[in-house]
């Protein structure tokens, strides 16, 4: 959640990575920015730690939109073997690892991951649907 304050006109593009989508309050004194479907974030493993500089985050795809009362659901993505770069669905015997952030938990969040799909990559060994 943002507040609008102070004002400042930033005109080079260099200080922004991608745009992003908000939700406004009624009256607009705050904007709320939830993973929306489809995106990839970075989330806190370990965010009880009282040291924020040592939490660690992992990737995660959001694959529901967020509800107050269900939260927003999420698959957790590993690095495909040799290829820092690349990520993948993480699965237990076939089956995506998925878990459910709740409302009260979406400070876990830290910020979204720029990402594109790669058409072609099967090739290479990595699955392109994940």
């Amino acid at each position: 959640m943002f507040k609008p304050c102070n004002s400042k006109v930033v005109l080079k593009m260099s200080h922004f990575s991608h745009l992003v989508n908000y939700g406004a309050t009624r009256p607009q004194q705050h904007y709320l920015i939830y993973p929306q479907k489809g995106e990839i974030w970075a989330v806190y493993k370990n965010l009880g730690h009282a040291d924020n500089e040592k939490s660690q985050c992992g990737m995660v795809e959001i694959i529901s939109e967020f509800s107050k009362e269900n939260g927003i659901r999420v698959a957790k993505l590993e690095e495909v073997h040799n290829c820092v770069t690349f990520f993948c669905r993480k699965q237990c015997e076939g089956f995506d690892i998925c878990f459910t952030v709740s409302e009260a938990d979406m400070h876990r969040f830290s910020h979204q991951v720029v990402s594109y799909r790669v058409p072609g990559i099967e090739m290479y060994g990595i699955p392109e649907d994940n």
